[in-house]
Formats: C-alpha cells, sequence, structure tokens
C-alpha cells in the first residue's frame, strides 16, 4: 500500500521569501508570478507562516469534490487532482476547501491546487533554509 505524499512545512525554518511559490509558478505557468502558483505561504507575522496545501487524508468530508459540477476533482494515488479538461472555472471548490488549497488560476480561470508536480515538488528545492520537505514515493503516477 503506498503512503500518502505529504508536502510538509517546518514554520520555523521559513523566512516568507516566497522563492516555493516562484518556484512553483514558473513549473506550472512558465512565468515567476506568487499569485498564480499552485503552493502558496501564507504570512502572519509576527506568528509563523502557514502553507496551504491539500490534506485530503485529513477531510472527512471531500467537500470540493461534492463542490465541483464538472466532476473535474479527483483523488488519484494519494494526490488531489483537478482536470483541466472538465473544469468549467465556476470557482465552487475553492471556497468549499477547508484548508485553503484550491485556487482559481487568474490566467486561465481553471482550478488549480497543488499535484505535488509528479512526485518530485518543485518547491522543495527552491526553499533556501530546507523549511519544506516532501515524503512520499518518489514518484507519484
Amino acid at each position: 500500500m503506498m503512503n500518502t505524499p505529504l508536502l510538509i512545512l517546518d514554520a520555523t525554518q521559513c523566512v516568507e521569501c516566497d522563492l516555493c511559490s516562484l518556484a512553483c509558478s514558473l513549473v506550472k505557468t512558465g512565468l515567476a508570478q506568487t499569485k498564480v502558483a499552485r503552493v502558496r505561504s501564507i504570512k502572519h507575522w509576527p506568528d509563523y507562516p502557514t502553507i496551504n496545501v491539500c490534506h485530503h487524508w485529513r477531510c472527512d468530508s471531500k467537500a470540493c469534490m461534492d463542490a465541483c459540477p464538472s466532476e473535474a476533482i479527483e483523488l488519484e494515488n494519494g494526490v488531489l487532482i483537478i482536470d483541466p479538461n472538465l473544469c468549467n472555472g465556476c470557482g465552487e471548490c475553492a471556497p468549499a476547501c477547508p484548508y485553503g488549497a484550491i485556487h482559481i488560476n487568474e490566467l486561465d480561470w481553471k482550478a488549480n491546487v497543488c499535484d505535488l508536480c509528479n512526485g518530485m515538488p518543485a518547491c522543495v528545492p527552491a526553499c533556501p533554509t530546507d523549511a519544506l520537505t516532501f515524503e512520499g514515493d518518489s514518484h507519484v503516477q
């Protein structure tokens, strides 16, 4: 049985530089813009930051899936996936997510969620303080 892949933030090591978000947006959109990143650091100064990623293993309701009228959201091998061909951009899934992990991309108006970059998250090596780590299979399919 496969372990659930996890993106873990050690907030005590995060310096809020946003390099994780920049790496994410660059890999996913070709642009270095934090507003279109799937991984976003949320600043709570003077408290530690958080990162809004899907925690589906803790989510009993699967509210985002229920809210999606086009059935574009699926759980595949422990990772939440949004099919851009099925997503109609209605945005119903974003407020339904209790973790704030789903965002509407301002470039194509489709829902986006961190998909762990197919098992090799771009945000992890971009973090200069090793505040982000990835635990899971080396290649999620």
